[in-house]
């Protein structure tokens, strides 16, 4: 994960900005506290709330928690859309987790992103456990009811399963999101503090480019579910890439880690995230390019780094995964 950005949030700053899609932000543990809101900081990073045209709010964080906490405040009625990228989530909506598998109350590390969907047709206490260091990089965006009915002719003949679910309450699912989806995210969280008309634009067509991506899954017919002995390959893979810190992995070394062909590792890969196991291996050399740019490497040492034998090829896959260029990380290289 790179380092977080710097930046003081004030717990005021959270309890305006909440105003946007609830009401009655308050901290609720530790006990007794000065105030609902208490003075002084709650994270260190970046943190914006921000309202887009037609009803639509974006939410995206970078930040780590200076405090043990319980904070909750009541969500309005409508949809939310998050892609939660690195870090741990203890959250909950209604009293339940924000993961299908996990329960109320659970600190669940994310082992890949995730993309959570969830409804709701009358207002529902959201709750954060934090715990002092903890990180979390993600995009949420919250789409009111009369966002949700503006679209429902359309959902109605080409999106059923979509209009569906969007009219239910509580409704929620979770999967693992595509390198579009994910790219997507990243470049709201990088935008997270960029303020003025242009860059309001651009969120927000990034925002709709993520919905319609989102959206997408529902008209799919639903992944089966990996079998035992595919879930047991699949955490060997992840425990592998964990524990190497080359960026130059070949799908003979997760082959080897799986204890299975490379032709199992493709499937394997295609089915569970969507995209085959080259395009991840490459997502994740552009992630540990991005990270050592900007802990001083050169765009040329980090095209290396990520196994690029030219600085112009890696700059464009870059661009293309990132959405802006690696010199805005690191120094630029000589060609």
């Amino acid at each position: 994960m790179p380092p977080c950005p710097s930046g003081a949030v004030a717990f005021a700053t959270i309890a305006e900005s909440s105003v946007a899609v609830g009401q009655n932000f308050r901290v609720v543990r530790p006990s007794p506290l000065p105030a609902p809101v208490p003075p002084g900081p709650a994270l260190h990073g970046s943190y914006g709330l921000r309202r887009l045209r037609d009803s639509m709010v974006l939410h995206a964080s970078d930040a780590v928690d200076l405090h043990d906490l319980v904070t909750q405040v009541e969500r309005a009625p409508g949809m939310s859309v998050q892609v939660f990228l690195n870090g741990t989530v203890n959250a909950s909506m209604g009293g339940r987790h924000l993961l299908a598998d996990a329960q109320h109350g659970e600190v669940v590390p994310l082992p890949r992103p995730q993309v959570v969907v969830s409804t709701r047709t009358q207002t529902e206490l959201f709750e954060r456990r934090a715990q002092q260091g903890d990180r979390i990089r993600k995009v949420s965006l919250s789409l009111s009811p009369h966002w949700l009915a503006s679209y429902d002719d359309l959902w109605k003949t080409e999106a059923q399963d979509l209009y569906r679910f969007s009219r239910q309450h509580m409704a929620r699912r979770s999967w693992t999101p595509s390198a579009q989806v994910v790219a997507l995210a990243e470049r709201l969280v990088q935008t997270t503090n960029s303020n003025g008309a242009l860059a309001a634009l651009y969120q927000e067509s990034a925002a709709l480019e993520l919905l319609g991506q989102v959206f997408t899954t529902f008209t799919d017919p639903p992944a089966p579910r990996p079998e035992a002995r595919d879930q047991q390959r699949l955490r060997r893979i992840e425990e592998f890439l964990a524990s190497t810190d080359s960026a130059l992995v070949s799908l003979d070394d997760l082959a080897a880690a799986a204890g299975t062909s490379i032709s199992t590792v493709q499937r394997l890969f295609q089915t569970t995230y969507g995209l085959s196991a080259f395009e991840a291996l490459r997502r994740r050399a552009l992630e540990r390019a991005r990270t050592a740019l900007q802990q001083g490497l050169s765009v040329k040492e980090a095209a290396y780094l990520a196994g690029y034998g030219s600085p112009a090829n890696f700059s464009t896959a870059f661009r293309k995964h990132f959405g802006c260029s690696p010199g805005r990380y690191g120094a630029p290289s000589a060609t």
